[in-house]
């Protein structure tokens, strides 16, 4: 298959999830076997797991199916280097533990042809699980929507996301890719790298578009239920803030969010007696966890000279 008949390149990257990673290729099969113009990509990010036999699997039946090892742990590298070996004209990325609605890829195909001019969109996504969702999480936890039409999404504000989002690849390679300094890198929960780049290209004059007929299903997987876990989550959000939204590192606003989220999280706690209090524990501490996480951002950037900008 030569680059100009190729239509759509579907990355997925995964690294030791063999196990998950079965559900999203299940899903995309009957979508893309008879479909000379896609293309799946499948980047095994240093899996030392049964990923690579698995993946041979599929490989060995349908001839636009590959898969390309990246040794550079890191989601980032991993998407980066999904898009430098595409070969079609859109890149579409979802996630090894997504599942693609059965007309995901239609679904995108028909969007490219009705609107050439648009760049960059994206779906939403509903959450399934393997064991049941804790249930002081909140409800619309795991889940995505910006509604049900078809409309420009002013990032900053919102956002797509990136188990389900589509990119011209002439865009990603202007704009560079992911960011290497943000983002997943093995068991380390790191963020901000879908948000940082879609963040440029919107600054740069580039709109994204939201459409509600590409839908994925997203797991929640069980540790999700573990509310340190969560906490643990919330910090590396915070910690990923300001590089992520390009911002100048601001040391006196830090501090004066991080003492009015002291408060709010204790006001909180006392006010919102009808909520079952563990769901109010974490509904009251992530903000206060994530306004740490910015915080120690900063002390990191002042004292150690060290933040993800330059983790590169």
């Amino acid at each position: 298959m030569t680059q100009n008949k190729i239509k759509l390149s579907i990355v997925i990257s995964t690294k030791d999830r063999s196990q998950i990673l079965t559900r999203c290729l299940d899903s995309l099969v009957d979508q893309t076997k008879n479909m000379k113009d896609v293309e799946v990509i499948i980047i095994n990010n240093n899996s030392s797991d049964g990923t690579v036999k698995l993946t041979h699997r599929y490989i060995g039946k349908f001839t636009n199916w590959r898969l390309v090892t990246e040794t550079q742990l890191g989601l980032s590298y991993a998407r980066n280097r999904g898009w430098k070996e595409s070969r079609g004209i859109y890149v579409a990325y979802i996630d090894d533990d997504a599942i693609a609605k059965n007309d995901w890829v239609s679904q995108i195909i028909t969007f490219i042809n009705s609107s050439p001019e648009i760049g960059i969109f994206g779906g939403p996504y509903t959450s399934y699980t393997i064991s049941p969702k804790a249930s002081w999480l909140p409800k619309e936890y795991g889940t995505h929507s910006l509604g049900n039409k078809t409309r420009e999404v002013h990032i900053g504000k919102e956002w797509i996301n990136g188990t389900n989002m589509v990119f011209k690849k002439k865009l990603l390679k202007k704009f560079g890719g992911f960011d290497t300094g943000l983002g997943m890198k093995g068991k380390k929960i790191s963020y901000g790298e879908e948000a940082n780049l879609l963040l440029r290209m919107y600054l740069a004059g580039v709109p994204v578009y939201y459409c509600p007929k590409i839908k994925v299903k997203h797991l929640i997987p069980d540790y999700k239920n573990n509310l340190i876990w969560q906490l643990k989550n919330q910090f590396a959000i915070g910690y990923s803030w300001y590089p992520t939204h390009i911002k100048k590192a601001n040391f006196p606003v830090s501090i004066y969010t991080l003492l009015r989220s002291i408060k709010n999280t204790f006001s909180y706690l006392v006010d919102s007696t009808r909520i079952p209090l563990k769901r109010r524990v974490y509904l009251s501490l992530s903000g206060l966890i994530q306004e740490i996480g910015v915080f120690t951002w900063h002390l990191s950037s002042v004292f150690n000279k060290s933040t993800p900008e330059n983790e590169k």
